[in-house]
């Protein structure tokens, strides 16, 4: 057994989950260790300083970290190409528009999930700052903050990944769809280049346990279903019907073959460049190495699983 240290940074990657419980890691030989690093910067550090082999997540700061430190963190599969986000809002909201002037929950300034909001209202002729939108900041991944915010009027709105959108219309609020979002976002599966360059085995037979885990948690769903019970319950304050609801807006995201879509690294590179335009010097392609992921789809391996 080779022991490979992985980070995953929130409880809505589920699939990092059924990757652990569901003995996917021993299969192909690895004694796999899960830690839980909300923090951005201390699972990106942690990487770097060899604390962690992997890290599921971190999309906006390695492409500012290899302009300002020459960083070399690569990305080497992606389970979901789209952000599955609602509007959650109180009941007399109905568009973005309704918005104007008013207060809403946001993640962490400056970041990921924050830009994306920015981007949200830019699609729609918008901005935050000329239209009067107030942020009202909580931390990176405390996602049950937010819904409790709009839920109890301290604000009038946030935009919630499921499951909160089940929740919010058991609680009375509104849920506003959105258009799909192509992004990279939620199981991203990374390393850096020297830990692949040196330890190709190991990438391999992490990803044969990641495309493994995809397969099973799209097809059994039972199982699946008790692996986020356990995980999601307490951590969530979820019940067993949005649970299930969450399990299946996640396969929907789900990629059988992780590969990235160019039009998810194009988005997820556009909106960091607005926020950060020193990142104009950086190719987006630069932090992908797509090789290990094509070698195995090519052996016929991800085939094989549906079979």
């Amino acid at each position: 057994m080779i022991k490979v240290n992985f980070a995953y940074r929130h409880s809505l990657q589920t699939a990092v989950f059924v990757l652990n419980e569901g003995g996917f890691c021993r299969k192909y030989g690895l004694e796999g260790i899960f830690n839980h690093v909300p923090n951005t910067q201390e699972a990106e550090d942690g990487l770097l300083e060899g604390k962690y082999n992997f890290i599921f997540g971190n999309h906006v700061e390695p492409y500012l970290d290899r302009v300002r430190r020459g960083e070399k963190i690569i990305y080497l599969a992606q389970a979901s190409n789209y952000w599955p986000d609602r509007l959650v809002a109180n009941p007399e909201i109905n568009s973005l528009e309704d918005l104007k002037g008013k207060k809403i929950a946001v993640l962490a300034k400056g970041d990921h999930p924050e830009l994306i909001v920015r981007q949200r209202f830019r699609d729609v002729g918008l901005d935050i700052e000329k239209d009067s939108i107030e942020e009202i900041e909580v931390e990176k991944i405390n996602m049950m903050k937010a819904y409790k915010m709009v839920l109890e009027r301290e604000v009038s709105a946030a935009f919630m990944l499921p499951p909160f959108d089940y929740k919010a219309k058991k609680d009375g609020l509104k849920v506003i769809e959105l258009s799909p979002f192509p992004q990279i976002w939620g199981v991203t599966l990374a390393t850096t280049s020297d830990f692949a360059d040196k330890n190709e085995e190991t990438v391999m037979n992490v990803l044969k346990a990641f495309v493994d885990a995809i397969h099973y948690f799209i097809t059994e769903n039972e199982r699946t279903l008790e692996i986020l019970s356990k995980e999601l319950t307490d951590a969530l304050e979820l019940e067993g019907d949005a649970i299930e609801h969450l399990y299946k807006e996640t396969v929907k995201t789900l990629e059988k073959k992780p590969y990235p879509t160019l039009e998810a690294i194009r988005n997820l590179y556009n909106l960091t460049l607005v926020a950060y335009p020193e990142i104009k010097v950086i190719n987006p392609l630069m932090l992908w190495d797509l090789h290990f992921l094509r070698r195995l789809d090519e052996s016929g391996f991800i085939d094989g699983l549906y079979k």
